[in-house]
């Protein structure tokens, strides 16, 4: 009776600010499972299996409370929010319960986790902040988990693997295989010519061949599209060049003159109040750094709405 207490108890506690990490005890049940106004039918039905999978998860029985949540979405035809991002979280915990044992199955899982945790960003009510807040913490912290790698650790031509070196993070993130910096550079599309660095395009056809999927060049981009991507959980590679400024993880500032150009990795972006970016976060290949700027030197290095070089993908 305990166990059902205290989880119902996290199931109903008001939005406190940082997600409960997946995988702790009752990670499902940070948000309130009672206060939805997402409209659908049934609502009293979906939060009563909201919170037989709350307890069930407590009680390490999380194959069954993925089962009860993906007949409470599939009864409200996915278009429960609340239920979608109950069930993303799910997902989750199940993946890591069955990793060791069946890889290809906790992969399948991840899968899902991400397209119902972005089902839920992008379709919950405006009105419903937790919901929307605690899907965009998962998926930026997702997105600012991107390994870093140092362009000169390896290579052939490691002064101008910065590109080759940013699309081996994206690689890394998203768990695919990295064939190692020359191969990512010199073979398939071949995007670095030795002499006159990396064509964005090239990169990108590079990612499709390497799995990326959906990976897409524009250099017609803006801050705005590179933060949406990062709220999805998917970095963004950057071209840019000229004076960069930024301020690294230890407080000192890396200041250099790119000037025949820079590839970096946007993992990320804080945001006040008003959804204005405030800041950017960046895994820097030059050192493997990870670095902040500000929106003004991000505008001056990349370039203001219209013109930020970028590549986007859609796994």
């Amino acid at each position: 009776m305990r166990k059902t207490v205290l989880i119902l108890a996290l199931a109903t506690t008001a939005w406190a600010g940082d997600p409960i990490p997946d995988g702790a005890p009752g990670a499902l049940g940070f948000i309130r499972a009672l206060d939805g106004e997402h409209g659908t039918t049934g609502r009293a039905d979906v939060d009563r299996t909201i919170r037989e999978a709350l307890t069930l998860e407590h009680e390490g029985k999380t194959d069954v409370a993925l089962e009860k949540l993906q007949e409470a979405v599939r009864a409200t035809s996915f278009q429960d929010v609340k239920a979608r991002y109950f069930l993303a979280s799910a997902y989750r915990l199940e993946a890591d319960r069955v990793r060791a044992k069946d890889p290809k199955k906790a992969d399948e899982y991840d899968r899902l986790y991400l397209e119902h945790l972005r089902a839920a960003l992008d379709h919950a009510p405006a009105a419903d902040v937790a919901v929307k807040k605690a899907a965009r913490a998962k998926l930026e912290t997702r997105a600012r988990a991107t390994p870093t790698l140092d362009q000169y650790d390896s290579g052939t031509y490691p002064s101008g693997y910065c590109g080759p070196t940013a699309l081996r993070m994206l690689l890394r993130r998203e768990q695919l295989n990295d064939p190692g910096a020359d191969a990512v550079a010199l073979e398939g599309a071949h995007p670095y010519t030795h002499g006159s660095g990396s064509s964005l395009e090239l990169l990108a056809e590079r990612a499709r061949e390497l799995g990326l999927a959906g990976a897409t060049a524009t250099r017609s981009g803006s801050l705005d599209e590179v933060g949406t991507s990062v709220d999805h959980g998917r970095p963004v590679l950057v071209d840019g060049s000229g004076s960069y400024s930024a301020v690294r993880a230890d407080g000192t500032r890396h200041a250099r003159d790119y000037s025949e150009g820079h590839y970096l990795v946007v993992t990320g972006v804080d945001r006040d109040a008003t959804g204005k970016i405030t800041a950017v976060h960046l895994n820097n290949p030059d050192g493997g750094a990870r670095e902040t700027m500000t929106p003004g030197a991000f505008a001056d290095f990349f370039g203001s709405a219209g013109q930020v070089s970028m590549m986007t993908y859609g796994l």
